[in-house]
């Protein structure tokens, strides 16, 4: 069972602590900005845009601002008041776009922190990506305690443009992601959940990094209330349950817009286990807005799932995410909870329950219809959770182990288990930052992208340590050996998959693949070349002698094998090899820690 790991920075005596730079970027967030969203306190009487008419591409995102009359005390509470654009597409299609209050920002970097000053203008508007091409109409409409109104007679005019889309479950093979327009999306990319005191700075630097590198995935953390990206948390009297802090929403777009133009493809982890957890690992109950004595619905931290108001209250933070954030093609999911197994009082079938309504509720919600996850410390998870329908793929979360390919091989078949994608959302050497220093090189984060890849999941496992690990030892080039590597793997294609290779490498060889009848993928990693050999026992493996490899499931044919460099992405050898009814026979060279063989049909 895995826990909440801090950064390395944070590490004190066994116990985490905010770092200091986190810290400020956390206390500038600390107090949004005004309340009111209307123009006194006089009922809501009217809601007009202030443009009628719009133009964009398809997929590209338009806005439409809102002009709001009347008062409206708190924006964020959809009972008080709910805005929506109607947007009608040519097809017919109707979709219910949900609007948001937003405040806006300047930033600055001042001796290495970030400060953001408020510009002064506020409002309403609604985000809408649309995914035809054609001539919409839309509506306004605004209802709740405030007052209602509505307004007709709005346009957009979509101009055809050739664009990837959205990220799906692929339709033709559900162990992979897929875009709108059919092509395969592989997530390669480790964790970046929260940012030192540079904050939208480090991104930049973060992101423009991972896109050198030929990443195309992180992840975001937007709670616990620490988080810079946390719009619900506890600083009185603005940030409340209930009132959502509007520097941490600014943050947000920022960075989902840089994710954006450097290709970037975001998961959002909405919550953690440590708001509902009041004693070791890593507890943050006395910091929580849920709690009873700072004005939230709940004593213990127990009641959070099958209390009412607490439901509510979560409902409405979901409405905000998606009314602002998911216009955006580059949200590859919703996460509900990092770790929720952590929660104090965790039973399954209360946190089954609570996970199909806010599922069940955000799908109806989203009007692009983004993918859900959630995620569990336990390796394990929770199958009353993982396999619920409202789910759209699997995760898992590791720490330590002497040998991640058998580990990592086992939980790629929970693609098997529940019908679904599957990923380790996280995985370390340790969970409290153990052995970093020595791992000059990156064998553990060498070997888990490579032996989960390997193993079919989703995308490549996601080291958690970024800051401490795979920045300050500039570990990148790992992800461009590996998207290399995988330049025109058919993901699409139904067949391909992992092949059964099961003691083709005999005890010198750990061996892994990929394929279909035309195709094959291939790992091989010295058995005594292990990261905890390597890097904690500090025993240098002997290399292995050359060996030869038998490949079943090819059809009969010539191939053309490429021999990789896994450190390094480039093509060592290639030869021309020929397929009988027993299949494809390779030699592989001697190994010192590991060696990848990719087999494809010659012209």
């Amino acid at each position: 069972m895995t826990m909440l790991r801090a950064s390395a920075r944070s590490v004190r005596s066994g116990r985490p602590v905010m770092p200091a730079g986190m810290l400020l970027c956390a206390l500038a967030c600390a107090a949004p900005h005004g309340a009111r969203a209307g123009n006194g306190g006089a009922e809501l009487t009217a809601i007009t845009p202030r443009q009628a008419v719009l133009k964009c591409a398809r997929y590209e995102t338009v806005t439409v601002d809102i002009a709001v009359e009347g008062g409206i005390d708190n924006p964020y509470d959809p009972d008080e008041v709910s805005i929506d654009a109607i947007v009608t597409a040519p097809s017919g299609r109707e979709l219910v776009v949900p609007a948001f209050y937003w405040e806006g920002f300047e930033r600055a970097l001042v001796s290495g922190e970030e400060q953001l000053t408020p510009t002064g203008e506020s409002g309403w508007r609604a985000r809408f990506t649309p995914e035809e091409a054609g001539d919409y109409t839309f509506s306004l409409r605004a209802s709740g305690a405030a007052g209602t109104a509505e307004w007709t007679g709005g346009r957009i005019s979509v101009a055809e443009r050739k664009a990837p889309g959205y990220l799906r479950v692929c339709g033709t093979n559900n162990r992979y992601f897929a875009l709108d327009d059919g092509t395969p999306f592989f997530a390669i990319g480790h964790n970046v959940c929260w940012p030192n005191a540079a904050c939208t700075y480090d991104y930049e630097e973060y992101l423009a990094t991972m896109e050198a590198a030929r990443e195309n995935y992180t992840r975001l953390w937007l709670g616990p209330g620490w988080s810079p990206f946390s719009i619900q948390h506890q600083a009185p009297p603005d940030a409340t349950l209930t009132r959502f802090d509007q520097h941490a929403a600014w943050r947000l777009d920022y960075v989902l817009d840089l994710a954006e133009r450097h290709g970037i493809s975001v998961m959002l982890c909405i919550e953690s286990f440590n708001y509902l957890r009041r004693t070791d690992p890593y507890p943050d109950w006395p910091n929580t807005p849920y709690r009873a004595d700072a004005g939230g619905p709940i004593a213990e931290p127990g009641e959070f799932f099958a209390n009412a108001e607490a439901r509510k209250r979560f409902k409405a933070r979901l409405r905000y995410l998606v009314a602002r954030y998911a216009h955006s093609t580059h949200v590859l999911s919703w996460e509900f909870w990092n770790e929720v197994d952590l929660c104090e009082g965790y039973t399954s079938a209360a946190v089954a329950a609570w996970h199909r309504e806010m599922a069940t509720y955000l799908r109806a919600l989203d009007p692009y219809d983004h993918l859900i996850t959630t995620s569990y410390a336990s390796t394990n998870g929770d199958p009353g959770v993982d396999g619920l329908a409202e789910l759209d793929y699997a995760q898992s979360h590791y720490y330590g182990g002497a040998d991640l390919v058998d580990l990592m091989g086992h939980h790629a078949k929970k693609h098997d288990t529940y019908d679904r994608p599957h990923m380790f959302g996280e995985f370390g050497a340790d969970a409290y930052a153990g052995w970093l220093q020595d791992d000059t090189k990156g064998y553990d984060l060498h070997e888990g992208i490579w032996a989960s890849t390997m193993s079919g999941d989703c995308g490549c496992a996601a080291l958690w340590w970024w800051d401490n690990y795979i920045r300050p030892k500039n570990l990148y080039y790992h992800f461009t050996a590996l998207a290399r590597f995988l330049e025109g793997a058919p993901f699409a294609d139904s067949g391909f998959g992992p092949l059964d290779l099961a003691g083709a490498g005999g005890d010198a060889l750990r061996v892994l693949g990929l394929g279909n009848s035309s195709c094959a993928y291939v790992w091989v990693r010295n058995a005594e070349a292990g990261w905890r050999r390597i890097v904690a026992d500090k025993q240098a493996p002997a290399p292995t002698t050359a060996r030869a490899l038998r490949l079943p499931g090819l059809a009969a044919g010539r191939y053309v094998v490429e021999h990789f460099d896994t450190w390094t992405g480039e093509v060592t050898r290639t030869e021309t090899r020929e397929a009988g009814a027993a299949g494809l026979e390779i030699t592989i060279p001697p190994v010192e820690i590991d060696a990848a063989v990719r087999v494809r049909r010659a012209g």
